[in-house]
């Protein structure tokens, strides 16, 4: 007679040869990955883009610009976030990419008044008063109530020797905006 242990012995590789047979192909997890449609990525967007609107107002300049970048990623045929990002960038002294932003801005929004005189303002910011002469007169047709532009297109002119013009610039200026000191008070130094 065998010994006990040689019984289980031979018996094992049958046992495994059977559950072999009987074992079912393995069934693979594929994930799921759920796209958002166009108008959940357009919510998303401007959502963030109020929360950077708002760190920029708190002065959190850095994480701002990095949420303006995403909503321009997000939302590249919006103009609102395009002048966000270059408001970022410009706070950032980053002067180059604001021109830029904004530039894909008017690109997007031509008849926005706003984002012409924010060319201008950068541009009499970058020492180029001529240009910035230009845009403001092009943003001041299309906004003429801006008492700011009006105030920059004055700077613009005392930069390039033109003092008749920049008082009219500030007389403006003054007129659409009463307690305008600053303009007020480049009248009297004119």
């Amino acid at each position: 007679m065998a010994p006990r242990w040689l019984g289980p012995l031979l018996a094992a590789p049958l046992a495994l040869g059977l559950s072999v047979v009987s074992l079912q192909p393995a069934r693979a997890l594929v994930p799921y990955v759920y796209v958002p449609g166009s108008a959940q990525l357009e919510g998303s967007g401007l959502g963030i883009a109020q929360v950077a609107a708002r760190l920029l107002r708190l002065g959190q300049v850095e994480d701002a610009a990095r949420l303006a970048a995403l909503t321009v990623r997000l939302l590249p045929k919006d103009p609102r976030g395009w002048v966000l990002l270059a408001e970022a960038q410009l706070r950032n002294k980053q002067i180059k990419n604001a021109a830029t932003s904004l530039a894909r801005a008017k690109q997007l929004d031509p008849q926005n008044g706003g984002i012409w005189l924010a060319e201008g303002s950068l541009a009499l910011r970058d020492s180029r008063p001529k240009d910035a002469i230009a845009l403001l007169r092009q943003g001041i047709k299309l906004d003429a109530k801006n008492a700011g532009a009006y105030f920059d297109l004055g700077n613009a002119h005392i930069l390039l020797g033109e003092p008749t013009q920049a008082l009219g610039a500030f007389k403006q200026a003054a007129r659409l905006r009463s307690n305008f000191w600053e303009a007020i008070n480049n009248q009297a130094l004119v």
